[in-house]
């Protein structure tokens, strides 16, 4: 084989290389138990098989070298730390069984393993294995050279398992699985074995060239094997760029390193903090983090220069497949930042999502935002907008409006909207009349996502011509069948109707320029709906409605029917009482519209006719 392509020893590969360093774009330290039990099983088969002809094979490991002359490890890294933690364990469990072996063998084994483990070419011997990334690096490099685990199974169990709680990092979790797994095999066979073996693991190295692209050889790598998370997959699109940059002869290391930083803290921490308060279920941080930089390849595939004709028709991102979302955005790269080809382009594309980020938080934070003053029209639609509707199409439009320097004024940290004109509130009040009157008609929003997605505006008049010449409005009579319907609070859900009910309450607190009793956080998030006539009816309920004369069809009927139903923080205690035990709930109630349904003095069909009506005409009143 040529010097790109090296079938190599394992030991050849750790005595005669020198120091690996792992890229920034590469995914951290992964591997389980199961790998390195896995790993162990394939080990001992060779030795039982003993045949010095048998070999293992490893695999390939991809190698690049830099003009700085240092080399780094294109894909392989996990192989290499694991082999590292198996060197260390075996050091280990042979120093705490120092009475069973010679000084000289000892010193001999120790010595031909830490020839492995560290560089000997310096009075400071560099361990081979240079991690990139800060914290992890820490880790690894302190468990490989301590010496406080070589007794560590002198300890009880009780002492054990704190020693095991208070290291829960990954290369301690699997330097411990080895160390087990040595200690039971050497139960019945010689470590000796473990350590001659190794003289039959291969693997092939492979060195690229300067010409090969390691962003390409990358991405073919993921693709085949196992695949990076979106997160993971987009970050390195940053970091392999940064790392391209870093290899030249002349590069700014220092401009270098503090990119490096943003682009950690914006992937590590900023994101996560921002996504993490918008979905109270952890599982779903992934699909919002999908979400965002869906929006943002719609934004910029919208605001993006005609000359960038091959992003412009680009078709939109599926928000499921990791794959379409990563090589979308890569394209947008290509195109909005000139292929990163510089540190700068990459620090103005990490500025531009960090906006697009802090807007789209911004945005989201009415959702839970107490009044501290009379909230404006435009406060109130976006919050309404937020209870309406989760999914990605709306963002980028909302985004591009505030992009207009002559209607909004955003803070310097993008937290707020420092002054707003009429037309911008205009426009959000558009956006919240369509997506409400669509809602209760039926039609929904997911048919119009491919139109949505190519509107380009930047005031209000571009967003009501759009609307109007594509019918995105439904008519009033529509939105008044929608309204009437028999079942709303199944078909529309609890987040559209709590939306409804919420600015019909606050209709009815402009009326009256009072906001006191609902200005604050919590109670507008524990707001759920709620059942005037309810779902299970008692004896009490039976005997107002006459059941005896009705049948269950009808009362079905009118049991979700809009007028039959209305919001609360206090459903719990509401249930199933009576009306009249309602009433007094309900007079006492924070909530104007529910002081009004404490008006009526009973409760039935033809009350429920009546509220109906009432609402769709405040409704059309208000979605005017």
């Amino acid at each position: 084989m040529n010097d790109v392509v090296q079938r190599i020893k394992l030991l050849d590969f750790f005595n005669y290389g020198s120091i690996y360093n792992v890229p920034v774009y590469q995914r951290k330290y992964v591997w389980k138990k199961d790998n390195i039990k896995s790993l162990f099983e394939d080990i001992k088969d060779l030795i039982d098989e003993n045949n010095l002809e048998n070999t293992l094979y490893l695999g390939n490991i991809l190698i690049s070298n830099d003009e700085n002359k240092k080399t780094w490890i294109v894909d392989g890294q996990q192989r290499i730390t694991t082999f590292i933690l198996l060197f260390k364990a075996l050091i280990d469990e042979i120093e705490s069984k120092v009475d069973n072996y010679s000084y000289l063998y000892l010193d001999k084994v120790k010595n031909k393993l830490n020839k492995l483990i560290y560089m000997q070419d310096s009075n400071n011997p560099n361990i081979r294995l240079k991690i990139s990334e800060k914290n992890n690096r820490k880790k690894f490099e302190k468990l490989i050279e301590t010496r406080d685990y070589i007794n560590i199974f002198d300890n009880n169990k009780k002492e054990l398992g704190k020693i095991k709680k208070n290291n829960t990092n990954i290369f301690f979790n699997n330097y411990f699985c080895f160390r087990e797994l040595i200690r039971e095999f050497s139960e019945e066979e010689n470590i000796d074995e473990i350590i001659e073996i190794f003289e039959n693991i291969w693997m092939i190295k492979i060195n690229l060239q300067k010409s090969d692209n390691e962003l390409k050889i990358f991405e073919t790598l993921n693709s085949k094997g196992t695949p990076l998370n979106a997160i993971d997959l987009i970050k390195n699109i940053y970091f392999m760029k940064l790392h391209e940059i870093k290899k030249e002869k002349n590069s700014n290391k220092e401009k270098i390193k503090k990119i490096e930083d943003e682009i950690k803290y914006f992937f590590e921490e900023l994101l996560f903090e921002k996504i993490s308060k918008w979905n109270k279920d952890k599982k779903k941080n992934v699909l919002e983090f999908k979400k965002l930089f869906k929006e943002y390849i719609i934004y910029k595939s919208i605001k993006c220069n005609k000359k960038y004709s091959n992003f412009k028709e680009i078709s939109l991102p599926k928000e499921k497949d990791v794959q379409d979302l990563y090589l979308k955005f890569k394209l947008l790269i290509e195109t909005e930042f000139n292929d990163f080809e510089t540190v700068d382009d990459i620090s103005n594309s990490i500025d531009d999502l960090n906006k697009f980020l802090l807007i789209k938080n911004m945005l989201k934070e009415y959702k839970f935002s107490p009044f501290k003053n009379i909230p404006k029209d435009y406060e109130i639609s976006l919050m309404i907008f937020n209870d309406l509707y989760t999914g990605s199409q709306f963002f980028p439009i909302i985004i591009q409006l505030l992009d207009n320097e002559k209607e909004v004024k955003l803070s310097n940290d993008y937290s707020k909207i420092e002054w707003a004109s009429s037309d911008f509130t205009k426009s959000i009040f558009l956006l919240e009349k369509m997506i409400i009157r669509r809602q209760f008609v039926g039609k929904g929003t997911r048919l119009l996502t491919r139109t949505i997605n190519k509107i380009r505006v930047s005031n209000y008049n571009d967003l009501y011509n759009e609307f109007n010449k594509k019918n995105f409005i439904p008519k009033d009579y529509e939105f008044k069948e929608g309204l009437n319907k028999s079942d709303v609070y199944n078909q529309k859900g609890n987040d559209i109707l709590r939306g409804f009910f919420w600015r019909m309450e606050l209709n009815e607190r402009e009326n009256k320029n009072t906001y006191e009793g609902i200005n604050n956080l919590d109670s507008k998030n524990k707001l759920t709906i709620e059942h005037i006539m309810p779902q299970t009816l008692d004896s009490n309920w039976k005997e107002d409605l006459n059941f005896n004369e009705i049948n269950e069809e009808e009362y079905e009927k009118y049991l979700h029917k809009l007028g039959n139903l209305t919001i609360t923080a206090d459903n719990g205690n509401i249930s199933n009482k009576s009306f009249l035990e309602k009433k007094k709930i309900y007079k006492e109630s924070i909530l104007e519209i529910n002081r009004k349904i404490a008006e009526f003095n009973d409760w039935n069909f033809n009350k429920i006719n009546d509220r109906t009506k009432e609402l769709m005409e405040k409704a059309i009143q208000i979605w005017n």
